[in-house]
């Protein structure tokens, strides 16, 4: 099997996760029409905002052992976090926003400003997953450069916790909406898991 692979050019990866989800229709018309919706801002004023979970306590799926000795794992950890990435065109990035299950995480009572660990933004929730309200709040919040900015366009995908209302709740902030998955459900958590 492997001189077989080596041959033809075969590799073990794995597969992407919603790369195959959107239609190749959609992806010809959203090339053209993205090209269209920033032409009046500059490039510090086109943000992208996206989630990803994290396992914080995930041990790897795989691991290098001696190829006799049989490799053995345990029931993974569940404990997770959800962070929530802006940037923009120009490459700058705001403070990330941790979304954890606690709402006063022990690791952090030493800190002067818990709700800022480490020059981050810490929110929580039940699930530590996004919501609608709590990305509405995200947005409105005053201490965002986002905010303070005079006018900016903020690119979001079609996750259930970003609602269509935010295309017309904020005065400064245009909210543009990338094409919804063809085949599937787009959750919150879309952008992945990463694990420890």
């Amino acid at each position: 099997m492997e001189k077989w692979k080596n041959q033809h050019n075969i590799a073990h990866k794995n597969a992407a996760g919603e790369e195959g989800d959107v239609s190749e229709i959609t992806v010809s018309s959203w090339t053209e029409r993205v090209k269209e919706l920033p032409l009046n801002y500059g490039p510090q004023d086109v943000w992208n905002m996206d989630e990803s979970g994290a396992f914080w306590k995930a041990l790897p799926e795989r691991s290098l052992t001696e190829k006799k000795k049989r490799c053995r794992g345990g029931k993974q950890a569940k404990q997770w976090v959800t962070v929530a990435f802006f940037v923009n065109a120009v490459g700058e990035k705001e403070p990330l926003i941790i979304n954890g299950k606690s709402k006063t995480p022990r690791c952090f009572r030493k800190l002067r400003d818990p709700s800022r660990p480490a020059g981050c933004h810490y929110v929580s929730n039940a699930k530590a997953w996004m919501q609608s309200d709590l990305m509405i709040r995200i947005l409105e919040a005053p201490h965002t450069p986002l905010k303070k900015a005079a006018r900016i366009i903020l690119f979001l995908d079609n996750a259930q916790c970003h609602p269509k209302e935010m295309t017309r709740m904020f005065s400064n902030i245009t909210v543009a909406f990338l094409p919804k998955n063809a085949t599937s459900r787009t959750q919150c958590l879309d952008a992945g898991v990463i694990k420890n």
